[in-house]
């Protein structure tokens, strides 16, 4: 079972999230959300310095994982089967990827194996962070280690690898880690900064859609953009409303994988969920419990 593949139909306020709308009403409607968030769930978090969050959209945080640690989960999803992120979700290995695919995922219950991952998905200062930004308890609504394949020189661009916004909520936030080396150009991805709060562009930047790089580039100058890559374990926040997009690694160098968790105020309508039993649930906070209820649930 994939957790961000379509479920059934969209309900709740899928439909208003994807809405083309400025900032201002966008964040407008966040900090309603946020507010009965609050009052439905009262908790506390602690304080963190996220100024660079609020005003570029992106922050880089001291590494998450050692480089033995991305190593070992880059090894664990290179051994697991692995399906084509788009089409019909073809299973595949990745040591005999099919040409044709170009980005690659794994199922819901091979991402909870992997080691580490119950670490990172229940580290509180994460969460606080996450909760901080939002300005309400986060929940964490999507983990994704997702693959980006360089086996076809001659295809085009698709789908991520092109300017876009995520809206699953009214604000989302992503935490990124690379478990594997990228370079500029060849793995890396692109952020475009204070996008997420740019208050004077055309409504047609606002929409939920892949954007060219002309029509981003005619109100951001290269100051503005940034291209993230470095060495495994190289980890960072990004508000994704934000544009921004990944680049295929090219044919020289090794296949990308992109951890990724994405935090907001509520689960996704259209994605799966099925929490798993975890033994040491009565040992996370209040607020640990609530981030991961999607993901895992008591034993009781």
């Amino acid at each position: 079972m994939f957790e961000n593949w379509p479920s059934g139909i969209p309900s709740g306020n899928w439909n208003l999230f994807r809405k083309t709308m400025r900032v201002d009403e966008r964040h407008r409607l966040a900090h309603s959300f946020a507010e009965k968030t609050r009052n439905n769930n009262s908790m506390d978090w602690k304080s963190n310095d996220i100024e660079s969050l609020k005003k570029d959209g992106i922050q880089f945080l001291d590494n998450l994982l050692t480089t033995e640690q991305c190593a070992e989960m880059y090894d664990y999803f290179y051994q697991q089967p692995c399906y084509d992120f788009y089409n019909s979700h073809e299973k595949f290995s990745i040591k005999n990827t099919p040409k044709h695919i170009r980005l690659g995922r794994h199922t819901l219950k091979t991402n909870l194996l992997a080691p580490n991952m119950v670490d990172i998905i229940t580290n509180e200062r994460l969460i606080s962070m996450a909760s901080e930004y939002l300005n309400a308890p986060a929940t964490l609504s999507l983990m994704l280690p997702m693959w980006s394949f360089n086996n076809n020189e001659t295809a085009k661009n698709i789908n991520m690898q092109l300017f876009h916004r995520d809206c699953d909520d009214f604000k989302n936030l992503k935490l990124f880690v690379l478990l594997s080396d990228t370079e500029d150009k060849n793995g890396n991805q692109t952020y475009v900064k204070t996008s997420h709060v740019k208050q004077d562009l055309p409504l047609s930047l606002h929409e939920i859609k892949r954007y060219s790089d002309e029509s981003v580039m005619t109100y951001f100058s290269k100051d503005d953009t940034m291209n993230i890559h470095g060495k495994k374990g190289l980890t960072w926040f990004a508000d994704t409303y934000g544009i921004h997009k990944g680049t295929p690694p090219n044919l020289t160098t090794s296949n990308r994988l992109l951890f990724q968790l994405q935090f907001t105020y509520s689960p996704v309508s259209i994605f799966n969920y099925k929490p798993a039993i975890f033994s040491r649930w009565e040992q996370l906070s209040d607020l640990v419990k609530y981030s991961t209820r999607l993901y895992l649930r008591s034993p009781k």
